[in-house]
């Protein structure tokens, strides 16, 4: 067998394994290796929500909105969300989000990959 045959990968999005963090629901759209120096998830933010500021030292992230609407304060700029808007956050760039009355749901791609259930996970507060 040819093996870029075997790295072929296709799933349904509903079949994919999630996890919670907060009141985010998430799931991995990659596996260790299949993007070597990205991870890519899946994230949904519940209507009318807002996360706490946070930021990553050593990660870039870009965010794709897929559905639904709400906005972004990120780096000190506010950001209306709607799909098909896609941010880029460098290391350092404090951001937080908030949803309308309905969900919203994003791709985000993060370099190096990041598991925010793991401990040490690039995710920090800064001081208020």
């Amino acid at each position: 067998m040819d093996d870029r045959r075997r790295k072929i990968y296709a799933a349904h999005l509903a079949s994919l394994p999630g996890y919670s963090f907060v009141k985010l629901r998430i799931r991995e759209l990659t596996k260790a290796g299949q993007v070597p120096g990205a991870g890519i998830v899946h994230v949904r933010l519940p209507p009318r929500y807002e996360h706490v500021p946070l930021f990553h030292r050593r990660t870039k992230e870009w965010l794709m909105i897929l559905k639904g609407t709400g906005r972004g304060k990120i780096g000190g700029r506010v950001i209306r969300f709607r799909p098909g808007v896609v941010v880029y956050m460098p290391p350092g760039t404090v951001h937080q989000m908030s949803t309308g009355s309905s969900p919203l749901e994003a791709l985000a791609v993060f370099s190096p990959p990041m598991d925010v259930r793991k401990r040490g996970a690039d995710v920090h507060y800064p001081k208020r």
